[in-house]
């Protein structure tokens, strides 16, 4: 429940906004990359962030303070649906998220997030621990073991000490496919 000081775009990087529960789960609710910002939404409303911040590969952004974006965005009818576009694409990615997170196994999910990751940083190689993934994908940090183990001996993965590389995108994109469908 901080004020919005500043509103942050990404250029390169990636940054996980984190729902924490009142028992100190956390579960990520979004991941923003160069195509997205951080605090644009807030600060245009109540200017409070209800959701952590954490960014996960080294990050740089441009940032604006929260009252001069709110002057450009009052001031730019462009800008205004820009924005309105952006956070209407960003709702329908949390209705699907949702949804996938209610029916996809974890497999599905895990290799969504990595072609998330990557293509949001144009990076193979994402500083990911088995614990974070975990309270991404909302699973036990086991199950992100056993799964990753299963793409790794498939050739599709490589991960050491907190560091996926993703060798094999189509194929982590087809095994996406075979769980979710076309709509996720």
């Amino acid at each position: 429940e901080d004020p919005v000081e500043w509103v942050y775009f990404p250029e390169s990087g990636l940054v996980s906004l984190i729902s924490v529960m009142v028992s100190g789960d956390q579960v990520e609710s979004a991941v923003v990359g160069r195509e997205g910002g951080v605090g644009y939404l807030e600060a245009a409303g109540a200017g409070v962030i209800f959701s952590r911040a954490i960014v996960q590969m080294d990050l740089v952004a441009q940032r604006a303070p929260a009252k001069a974006y709110v002057a450009a965005l009052d001031a730019s009818a462009t800008l205004r649906r820009t924005i309105a576009s952006h956070i209407e694409l960003g709702i329908a990615e949390c209705r699907q998220t949702m949804a996938c997170i209610a029916h996809h196994p974890p497999e599905a999910r895990l290799a969504w997030w990595l072609l998330e990751c990557n293509e949001r940083t144009g990076n193979d190689r994402l500083p990911l621990t088995h614990e974070f993934l975990g309270a991404m994908l909302a699973i036990h940090r086991s199950k992100v073991s056993q799964v990753a183990a299963g793409l790794k001996a498939e050739g599709v993965i490589e991960y050491s000490r907190g560091v996926i590389q993703i060798l094999d995108p189509a194929a982590l994109r087809l095994g996406h496919r075979l769980h979710v469908g076309p709509l996720a």
